[in-house]
This record gives structure tokens, sequence and C-alpha cells, in this order.
């Protein structure tokens, strides 16, 4: 079972940062690039760098238009929330979705907003048995 941790102090290796998570998802490009990587084949149509290991960061640059110090500034903040796996190929710098992080964070979410939906439905159904209730003794008064 995976530990969650809302602050930046330690971090086992098995704990996700929700935090981290959530200002790296802030980004629209950098969730883009998650999307990128969850399909290469799909996204960086030049077989010839692309790996079993991962799409090299020069190349989701080179699709993005932006800048490479922009591009590394977003994959510094994905790697940060453990969202992507880098692994260093000579020169290359190849990058891969961490599916064991993003399945877990996404687990959390459901798991949130399900206990969120549960104690709203509760306390809806307790407000409006209070309201019955309060009718049916206005009404047995009269």
């Amino acid at each position: 079972m995976l530990k969650i941790s809302g602050d930046n102090w330690t971090m086992p290796a098995d704990t996700i940062n929700i935090d981290a998570i959530l200002k790296a998802l802030t980004h629209p490009f950098r969730r883009q690039v998650l999307i990128w990587l969850a399909d290469p084949e799909a996204y960086f149509p030049v077989r010839d760098h692309l790996s079993s290991a991962g799409v090299p960061a020069g190349i989701i640059g080179m699709r993005s238009g932006l800048s490479q110090s922009t591009v590394s500034v977003h994959l510094a903040q994905l790697e940060q929330a453990r969202l992507v796996v880098t692994k260093r190929l000579g020169q290359w710098v190849l990058l891969s979705r961490n599916e064991s992080v993003i399945h877990d964070f996404a687990d959390w979410v459901d798991a949130t907003v399900a206990d969120g939906i549960e104690r709203h439905r509760l306390r809806s159904r307790s407000i409006t048995q209070r309201r019955q209730s309060r009718a049916a003794k206005r009404n047995l008064g009269t």
C-alpha cells in the first residue's frame, strides 16, 4: 500500500506527494507531455528517436516549439512529482510515464472524491430529514 504525503519534508520511495503532483498538473504543457508519453508512437512519428526506454527530452522540446530551457523546467517539475521517469542513454535523456504513481494518484483522487460525495449525500439527507421533521411538527401544531 502506498503512503500519501502532502508535505515535502521526507518522502520515502513508496510515497506519492499529492502537493507536488497537483502542482505539476496545473500547467497545460505538463499535462500535454503526459498525454504524449502515454502513446509516443502516435505523437512522435519519427521512430528513429523512440526507444522502449522512453522519448528523448529534445524530441519533446522540438514537438512543443518551446525553448529548451522552458521545456527543461517543465520536465523537471514532472520528474520532481515522480510522474515521469528519466533514463540517461549516452547523450540522450529519455522520459517515460511513471504509471504506478499516476495510477496511485488516480486512486487517491477517486477515493477522495467518492468520500466527499458520500459525506455530501449523508449531510444532505440529514438536512432533508430535519426539515421534514420540523415541517411535520408545525403541521401537528396547527
